[in-house]
């Protein structure tokens, strides 16, 4: 059996207050086993997940543990005005491809696409098989 691997992140977005925000991301880097990468350009940040965005946080030394919501935590923080997407890819192998994209603000419009959205709508085309083994 293959194992399911993913990367993922942001586009750059601004904040509402960024030593806030750094300072919420720092304690998140410290709990999840999947890396966050925080790049800052200006006034903006964008985030960059190394085994797609974190869903769980466990803290070893205190013992806490939660799921993690990244979409919610960015989206507290989004200034007005902003957008964020997130974007993921990942495969098993070449067994099963996968990814997908999140658009989002603050005020809680929402607009996802994802890959295998593809196959919707094209029966006039012809036969048509999904992609996998």
């Amino acid at each position: 059996m293959a194992n399911y691997y993913s990367q993922g992140r942001t586009n750059y977005f601004r904040v509402k207050d960024g030593e806030k925000f750094e300072q919420e991301i720092n304690e998140l880097q410290d709990g999840v086993a999947n890396g966050i990468g925080v790049v800052k350009k200006d006034d903006k940040y964008a985030l960059l997940f190394e085994d797609g965005a974190p869903t769980f946080y466990y803290n070893e030394e205190t013992g806490e543990e939660r799921d993690v919501d990244m979409e919610g935590f960015i989206r507290e923080n989004l200034a007005d005005g902003s957008v964020c997407i997130m974007q993921e890819i990942g495969a098993e192998k070449l067994r099963f491809l996968d990814g997908w994209s999140i658009a989002f603000n603050n005020k809680g419009d929402r607009k996802v696409i994802l890959l295998d959205d593809i196959y919707e709508g094209i029966e006039s085309f012809g036969e048509c098989t999904q992609c996998e083994y």
